[in-house]
């Protein structure tokens, strides 16, 4: 439980310096969208981490 949460913090993170990185700077749709992915799939361990 303590690993999900541990990732899932980890994913959000990393999307969202990946997100905040591209609206500063140039921004890639596929950068923005893998960073919004990435934050999606943090929330969702997080979540599913408490189902357990």
């Amino acid at each position: 439980m303590i690993s999900h949460i541990f990732w899932g913090i980890t994913l959000i993170m990393v999307g969202s310096s990946i997100v905040l990185n591209k609206l500063y700077g140039i921004s890639i749709p596929f950068e923005l969208i893998l960073g919004s992915v990435l934050i999606f799939l943090g929330l969702s361990m997080i979540i599913n981490s408490k189902r357990l």
